[in-house]
């Protein structure tokens, strides 16, 4: 009945080609525009995509701008109005036994920073490694496969654990067990930044404290020092600073953790799912 696809090159493209009289979405996540950023022509690419979809929807509204921004005034008017922004969704979290069974499963002793993620150079794992270094109560798990794993392994100090990618009840278990998510994303030498990551809505959902980088689409939809610590990017001392200061205040523990349960709602799947609805059905 519709067709919704994701990245622009190819599926973008190529959903055009055989959607006949469908409506079609167009996802745009932050490699693809990149690429299109980068792209000689990317005027004659845009106006492809555009006469491929109906409407565009851009992981996070830096993304949305970024693309527009390079485009000349009268291609961007075109295609400003069939252009939105929002994050992608999560479930909400499955029931896992309790924390305090868990911890003791995962032989959690000591306060738990986790961050879960693609093992490749945007994620910026090596600062977090950093940054729990000098915090000698801390320890770090690192869930998330890649190629950047054996470099990172070999930056570790001994209270980091990598456990591969997890999926399911595995990762439910994991943020039910730990008391602080990380994610601290860099900008990339070639200007590449997140979107909107995933792993921190569920962190969110799960209703554990965040710390992140104020980068994409991660200070759009968190807010320093309610719903998130937001950090510089590529600063370990900046990182470590908000765990240290999670870690000794209970008190901005809960908060955070309450707020960021309620963010997470607002972005699980059963509230998007209306708004996606919407831009199939608004041409």
């Amino acid at each position: 009945d519709a067709i919704v696809s994701h990245w622009a090159l190819p599926c973008a493209l190529a959903a055009g080609l055989v959607r006949g009289a469908r409506p079609h979405l167009a996802v745009l996540h932050s490699a693809d525009v990149h690429l299109l950023y980068r792209l000689p022509l990317r005027t004659l690419w845009m106006e492809g995509l555009a006469a491929s979809a109906d409407e565009l929807l851009f992981a996070s509204t830096a993304l949305r701008q970024k693309l527009l921004d390079t485009l000349p005034p009268l291609a961007r008017a075109r295609l400003a109005g069939r252009s939105h922004a929002f994050a992608m969704g999560v479930d909400p979290p499955l029931p896992t036994r309790s924390r305090r069974t868990l911890r003791k499963e995962l032989g959690l002793d000591r306060f738990t920073v986790l961050t879960i993620g693609r093992l490749v150079p945007i994620k910026g794992i090596e600062h977090a490694i950093e940054a729990t270094r000098t915090l000698p109560d801390a320890g770090l798990i690192v869930a998330g496969s890649g190629p950047e794993r054996a470099a990172l392994e070999r930056r570790a100090h001994d209270r980091v654990r990598f456990v591969g990618e997890v999926t399911g009840l595995a990762k439910a278990e994991l943020l039910r067990a730990a008391d602080v998510f990380v994610l601290p994303s860099i900008e990339l030498g070639s200007g590449r930044t997140e979107g909107t990551p995933t792993a921190a809505l569920e962190a969110a959902r799960a209703g554990l404290p965040i710390v992140a980088s104020a980068i994409g689409g991660l200070s759009e939809v968190f807010d320093h020092d309610r719903s998130a610590m937001l950090v510089a990017p590529g600063e370990p001392s900046a990182l470590r600073e908000a765990i240290a200061r999670i870690a000794c205040d209970e008190a901005l523990r809960r908060r955070l953790a309450r707020n960021a349960r309620t963010v997470g709602r607002r972005h699980e799947w059963s509230e998007l799912v209306p708004r996606i609805e919407r831009l199939l059905t608004q041409g």
